[in-house]
């Protein structure tokens, strides 16, 4: 299952990956990002949750890390990233080293912790009159 939703209003990008089978499925992954990304300005934030995700094939890290330049390159402001695999968290970091990505993302697998920070930066993106 993939879920890729912009919402321009709240400047967020939510994606929900659950399973990738093939280079078909990053390809159409890619596709939908491109899609949706343009949608956002300068300073949004990435909320992704890849509960269920395998550990991926060598040959099909390179999508992972052509996405990652896909938001660094249309200005992510911050990235808070659900992973339940370590493996995969491990593979997604050291991909991360290589596109730039780690200074704007947080990794999670605690939900609970990935939901409070969530929570967190979305009262950073109020005004200060709004803040509780």
């Amino acid at each position: 299952m993939v879920s890729i939703k912009a919402k321009p209003h709240q400047q967020k990008f939510n994606i929900v990956v659950r399973e990738i089978l093939d280079e078909e499925d990053l390809k159409t992954l890619r596709f939908l990002v491109r899609r949706e990304i343009i949608k956002l300005d300068k300073g949004w934030t990435a909320i992704v949750d890849l509960r269920g995700m395998r550990v991926l094939e060598q040959k099909l890290t390179r999508y992972v890390r052509e996405l990652q330049k896909i938001f660094i390159e249309h200005g992510v402001g911050r990235v808070a990233t659900l992973v339940d695999n370590k493996i995969l968290k491990m593979q997604l970091e050291r991909l991360g080293e290589e596109t730039g990505v780690n200074e704007v993302c947080s990794r999670f697998t605690n939900e609970r912790d990935w939901q409070q920070f969530l929570t967190e930066a979305s009262q950073d993106n109020k005004p200060s009159s709004e803040r509780n």
